[in-house]
């Protein structure tokens, strides 16, 4: 067995040190196994100290028990640890401070085979002492743990480019080194301190070490929101290499075309990729990136789903992958899911990308816009609200600050709160395009709800136009299907029956294998409005009943009480109004519910209440809302409710939720104990009431 005295060289002062307290005891051999145990951090694996000390399992089976019995150590699974780590803290500073620095080395090249992080954390412990030999060692470790361990490899790396010399390097292993050093602060979330630092990919004569130097740097602009420096960056790389062929940089190109927001060029350079056969791990993921999303703002959710998933399958397991791209794409998964009109899916994406985010790394502002968004489209308003602000609080929004703004401007118009929205929208600023974000289109979606909340129709008419013919940003405009009906009935409301026949014929046409059952829907709700069609209107309708999309649900049965009214069918058109006034209260949308109101008694309805309900209690709940409450508690869970009274699930929660805060209850329980008392203080009533008469 080697001691530790053995480790150190013979001209390196090791002076007496006085033993730890707890340790006089110990025998000379149990103290030597404590000081090796020591270097290790935390808990250790007897084979690994016995690797450490040059030795075998079997030698270290008396000392070892000798230091469980006296309390030093515990068992932890197959693993030992110090009891106390005060003890191993004293233990290890116990040992010479001249000493330790080769002691560290040593346990490195005598643990070689071990993981490559835990070679290089006793290698940068020992970094007083570092040669030669520890400089070829380093060479051998420093790619597997920068892809391993990145914030591990800044440290050891960053040292080693200062201690060349020492270590004994050539200018090429030198170059190296930096090159892996740039590459491991790109993944450690370090983008920003890389560049100026990093060398110029041009001056490096290896082309593997420039090709890393090319995808580090235009990397690096991407994350720290500078994509036309990147696309400046890897064209003039391409163009100076003659690489156009060089599939690396090509996909770094089409990772550089999508920041820019360059999508149909990003698409076609992704194309070209795909159908050469094998480009890479990296580049494939970009490629697969490019195509999801340039099918995504089409509108065709299936094969952007698809085509996310081949991405994310092919990233899976590959360390260069920087964390940012792989929660780019679960958000892109999510987007999908949505426009698919899976919510519950979606949000697991979401899920997935947050703790990604949280843990490895990437764009936690990116997660709060995806979440906000579907809050927003299930009803969960007051949450979007939480997510557009949080958004706005984090460090990394530079280029969603617009669509958190314009997000929660557009609630609180629905909210009637126009002059907060306003602010909202004059505080949105314009920021660079980031990859994946994607949401150009609501800013003037929020600025059209404001205008006609200020009833400056014919501006907010020409806001959704305009966008319909030109594209939103990315989107193509027939992908805005969101915003078709509104388009359709403002047409109308102005007698612009082109316009409105213009957007319905570009939904009619769309393929439904290609583009989700939305699209179908919101067709025949725009053609149903514009020919007062209550057949071909209500051919949506089990779409909209199941939709977790539940303002669309609200606008669909306003949309069939005008064409009932119209029709000379007040009876049912006051029931569809109310099914639309009951959602408005649910998500407390009093503007909408006041537009409502006013378009409906323009097409010649009358006696329509607009007393308003009381903020708390039960005079509070509107009677969709009483219904929901009894069969909770009847006991029912809200699927259950949801197949009773043939909504969606999403809306069953709102109204729950809704339900418990009108009166002020925390849980389910709560409110069928207290629906069981309203009912008995009823029936008591009641009896009275009779008594009385009698």
């Amino acid at each position: 067995m080697t001691n530790l005295p053995d480790l150190v060289p013979p001209d390196s002062p090791v002076a007496p040190a006085p033993p730890v307290a707890g340790t006089e005891k110990a025998s000379a051999r149990c103290a030597d196994v404590l000081s090796a145990a020591a270097l290790f951090s935390g808990s250790f694996c007897v084979s690994d100290l016995a690797a450490a000390m040059d030795t075998t399992v079997v030698d270290l089976t008396e000392p070892l028990q000798e230091a469980l019995e006296n309390g030093l150590m515990a068992a932890q699974g197959h693993h030992l640890m110090f009891l106390d780590q005060q003890t191993r803290e004293a233990v290890y500073a116990r040992i010479p401070e001249p000493a330790k620095a080769h002691i560290h080395v040593a346990m490195a090249m005598l643990r070689w085979g071990a993981l490559p992080e835990d070679i290089a954390e006793q290698i940068l412990l020992g970094r007083d002492a570092w040669d030669a030999t520890v400089g070829r060692s380093l060479l051998g470790i420093a790619e597997s743990v920068t892809r391993r361990q990145p914030p591990l490899a800044v440290s050891l790396l960053t040292h080693a480019v200062r201690c060349g010399s020492e270590l004994s390097l050539s200018d090429s292993d030198i170059s190296r080194l930096r090159a892996l050093l740039a590459q491991s602060q790109l993944l450690a979330g370090a983008a920003s301190q890389l560049i100026g630092q990093a060398p110029d990919p041009d001056d490096v004569s290896d082309p593997l070490l420039r090709r890393r130097l090319h995808s580090v740097l235009v990397q690096a602009d991407l994350f720290t929101g500078r994509p036309d420096r990147a696309l400046a960056r890897i064209t003039t790389s391409m163009e100076r290499a003659h690489a156009e062929d060089d599939p690396w940089l090509r996909g770094l190109l089409v990772a550089s075309l999508l920041s820019c927001g360059e999508i149909g060029k990003a698409e076609t350079q992704a194309e070209i990729l795909l159908a050469e056969g094998s480009p890479g791990a990296e580049p494939e993921m970009y490629a697969r990136t490019a195509r999801s999303i340039a099918h995504y703002v089409r509108g065709q959710a299936e094969s952007a789903l698809h085509a996310a998933d081949q991405g994310l399958a092919r990233a899976a397991g590959v360390p260069a992958i920087h964390p940012d791209d792989l929660c780019r794409l679960q958000l892109v998964r999510s987007n999908c899911l949505i426009l698919l009109g899976k919510a519950p899916e979606a949000s697991q994406a979401i899920d997935a990308a947050q703790l990604h985010a949280e843990t490895v790394g990437g764009s936690l502002s990116a997660c709060h816009a995806a979440r906000a968004k579907v809050l927003f489209l299930t009803g969960e308003w007051d949450q979007a609200l939480a997510h557009t602000d949080a958004g706005l609080r984090t460090r990394d929004n530079s280029g969603l600050q617009g669509y958190f703004q314009s997000l929660a401007a557009l609630i609180l118009t629905y909210r009637g709160r126009v002059e907060e929205a306003q602010e909202r929208l004059a505080r949105l600023e314009a920021g660079p395009y980031l990859m994946a974000t994607y949401q150009d289109d609501v800013p003037p979606w929020a600025y059209s709800a404001l205008d006609e909340a200020r009833r400056h129709h014919a501006r907010a008419l020409g806001r959704l136009m305009d966008g319909w013919r030109k594209g939103f940003g990315p989107y193509a405009g027939q992908a805005l299907a969101h915003q078709a009906a509104d388009l359709v009935r403002l047409a109308i409301r102005l007698e612009e029956r082109t316009l409105a026949e213009e957007v319905t014929v570009t939904l009619e046409k769309l393929d439904p294998v290609a583009y989700p059952p939305y699209y179908s829907a919101m067709a025949a709700q725009c053609r149903g409005l514009l020919s007062g069609d209550l057949h071909v209107l209500e051919s949506a309708e089990s779409y909209y009943r199941c939709s977790p999309r539940v303002l669309a649900r609200a606008r669909y049965f306003e949309d069939k009480a005008a064409v009932l009214a119209a029709g000379g069918f007040p009876k049912e058109a006051r029931r569809s109004l109310g099914r639309a006034l009951d959602i408005y209260a649910a998500l407390r949308a009093e503007g909408c519910a006041a537009q409502a109101r006013e378009r409906l008694k323009h097409a010649g309805l009358t006696r329509l209440t607009s007393a308003r309900r009381a903020d708390f209690g039960w005079e509070s709940l509107t009677p969709t809302e009483r219904n929901v409450a009894q069969k909770v508690g009847q006991g029912l869970s809200n699927p259950a409710i949801a197949n009773q009274m043939f909504m969606a699930r999403s809306t069953v929660h709102i109204h729950v939720s809704n339900v418990l805060r009108k009166l002020q209850l925390a849980s389910r329980v709560e409110l069928a104990v207290a629906i069981a008392r309203h009912e008995n203080d009823g029936e008591n009533r009641q009896r009275a009431e009779t008594a009385c008469e009698g």
